[in-house]
């Protein structure tokens, strides 16, 4: 049996152990071995490329790429979902997150790494503080994360100032 894979999965099964072996035994390992070949030729010997691949999810998973700003204010943008943030400047710092720019389940985390105050800003986009907390996070070295409700709403969780 050829392998469907990859335009649909292949529906394997497992012998019972009173099935002779000479009653479709051959056909489900010629089964299993064709829909192992299928991934392989996907994957390839050394799998990388888009983000549909494995390998290219499991990249995205252990590494966060960095985005390190400097100046005293920086609008995000739609490339920021999925990464880090960094805001290094003495002076106070304000991250505005525009509107129609990110969508439900994104992600953008963000970092004070000087000791300018960042204050989280929307631009038509309401941002929710944490239970207790602000939208200023609470010093340097302090670590949050936007989270998008929708496209124009967002919950802001980490280490903020209390409210």
């Amino acid at each position: 049996m050829a392998s469907s894979y990859p335009g649909s999965l292949d529906a394997l099964s497992n012998p019972a152990g009173t099935d002779l072996l000479s009653t479709g035994h051959a056909a489900q390992h010629g089964a299993v071995n064709d829909a192992v070949e299928a991934v392989q030729s996907t994957l390839g010997v050394n799998p990388h490329g888009g983000a549909a691949t494995v390998a290219a999810r499991v990249a995205a998973v252990e590494t966060q790429v960095h985005n390190p700003q400097t100046g005293t204010s920086y609008s995000l943008v739609a490339s920021d979902a999925g990464k880090l943030v960094t805001l290094t400047k003495e002076a106070a710092i304000t991250l505005t997150v525009p509107s129609a720019t990110f969508s439900a389940g994104q992600r953008v985390d963000i970092a004070q790494r000087g000791a300018g105050a960042v204050t989280v800003v929307g631009s038509s986009v309401t941002v929710n503080a944490p239970p207790g907390g602000s939208l200023v996070l609470q010093g340097q070295y302090a670590y949050a994360s936007l989270v998008f409700i929708s496209a124009s709403v967002a919950d802001l969780v980490g280490a903020t100032v209390a409210a």
